[in-house]
């Protein structure tokens, strides 16, 4: 699967390119910097807050996945997003 789309791909591509890892990767990291400079309407980012968010997260995958991180694969390996 070609893993870009353009205005001229049909909203079937874009939807399916959009529920890719890929995609997903980069709007997450889109959101990310736009809350690191400020820039989101509801929500705040506060960096001395995050080691406690991804504590609070890891507690969660323990808890749901215990040591059986292949079980957790549907969740794209969640440490990716926290590192």
């Amino acid at each position: 699967m070609n893993l870009s789309i353009n205005e001229q791909s049909s909203p079937g591509v874009q939807a399916a390119y959009l529920q890719t890892l890929p995609a997903i990767r980069e709007r997450c990291t889109r959101v990310f910097d736009l809350a690191k400079e400020g820039k989101l309407e509801h929500f705040d980012y506060h960096q001395e807050h995050e080691s406690a968010v991804i504590d609070f997260c890891v507690q969660i995958i323990q808890r749901d996945f215990g040591s059986n991180y292949a079980s957790a694969s549907s969740l794209d390996k969640p440490w990716y997003h926290v590192s």
